[in-house]
């Protein structure tokens, strides 16, 4: 009885060249699947790593320009008290600057008719008001009318309680208002005055 229906040479060649061509789909799958590249996962945790790092590095630039800014601050304080405690406006114009502090909220009954925009010109997102750390002056404090303070300047305020810390001038108070700031805060946040605040220039 024949039990091979081909010979057996016939049968081992075909058996070789079923072999070699599933070795060769394997490697020909494992060199497309190397050529994809990565996956979009890990490409997205690349990404955030990435964005992660640099958020990281802007918080520590800025954590280091805050620390810096409050030693002057301090030490500022310090030759001012040990000076006699002089508060008031000196011939550099770099003196405490006593004021009343206030804060205010990005509408239009506290602002002009775009509460987005202040008055140099810099446009803000109400929703975060709060985090800009943007102070409005009154005229008579401006260098525009006089004073001491101009847009840009980075001020220290003092004495005023939750509002003590670092800001930038970027905007006006009504003109019926004079030795005033006013704090930009979140529309809806609590009001807030301290009659014996102190604003100190830092920076210009």
């Amino acid at each position: 009885m024949r039990v091979f229906t081909t010979a057996p040479s016939s049968v081992l060649w075909m058996g070789l060249l079923l072999m070699t061509s599933l070795n060769v789909s394997y490697h020909v799958g494992g060199l497309l699947a190397k050529k994809q590249g990565p996956t979009p996962e890990m490409l997205a945790s690349r990404y955030e790593l990435l964005y992660a790092n640099r958020q990281l590095q802007r918080a520590n630039s800025d954590l280091q320009t805050q620390v810096a800014d409050f030693e002057w601050a301090l030490n500022y304080l310090a030759s001012v008290v040990s000076g006699g405690g002089n508060v008031g406006l000196g011939s550099d114009n770099t003196s405490v600057i006593p004021a009343v502090a206030t804060v205010y909220h990005p509408v239009i009954g506290q602002c002009d008719a775009d509460p987005s925009i202040t008055a140099d010109g810099t446009v803000i997102n109400p929703s975060i008001a709060s985090s800009y750390n943007y102070l409005a002056v009154s005229r008579d404090l401006h260098t525009r009318y006089g004073g001491p303070i101009a847009f840009g300047d980075r001020v220290y305020l003092a004495n005023a309680g939750l509002l003590n810390g670092f800001y930038e001038v970027r905007d006006l108070l009504n003109t019926r208002f004079t030795s005033r700031v006013d704090v930009l805060t979140d529309a809806g946040g609590a009001l807030s005055r301290h009659d014996d605040a102190v604003l100190l220039l830092v920076q210009r």
